[in-house]
């Protein structure tokens, strides 16, 4: 499904990498408004704190500061990236790219039933991409 909407717009997944940048927007902490504390995330996402089991229209929540909502909750979104659980471990530090190959691709920002610590900016997780899962969605990327 995925696949077929990227192929018709000409679009791509963000790598990993982009999608944390995008999420991150300039700031070193667990949340893009700046803070480490879980007891704000309602102010930036949708997780099992306050979104009453169900996935919310994007923008109700305060964006970050390159403009992105919803990074942090609402739905995990599918990257481009192989997951592997070492890989950071030998990974470049700068724009890594992923693994070349693996059986599950990485998802990342938390979902709408997650306690807030899985939506923090640098949680992710893992999937097979052809397994129907729920709460899974996808945010595209293009090449300037």
């Amino acid at each position: 499904m995925i696949q077929g909407f990227l192929a018709a717009t000409g679009m791509r997944l963000p790598s990993d990498a982009e999608w944390e940048y995008c999420c991150r927007a300039g700031t070193g902490t667990a949340f893009n408004n700046g803070s480490n504390d879980d007891a704000l995330v309602g102010n930036l996402a949708w997780f099992g704190g306050n979104a009453m089991s169900q996935t919310r229209p994007v923008g109700l929540k305060q964006a970050n500061p390159l403009g992105f909502h919803d990074m942090h909750g609402n739905v995990w979104e599918w990257v481009s990236d192989w997951y592997s659980a070492t890989y950071f471990d030998e990974s470049p530090i700068v724009n890594p790219t992923g693994p070349a190959m693996g059986t599950s691709r990485v998802f990342r920002g938390g979902f709408y039933l997650n306690l807030s610590a899985s939506t923090r900016s640098s949680s992710r997780s893992n999937g097979v991409p052809d397994a129907p899962v729920f709460a899974i969605g996808f945010r595209v990327a293009r090449n300037p």
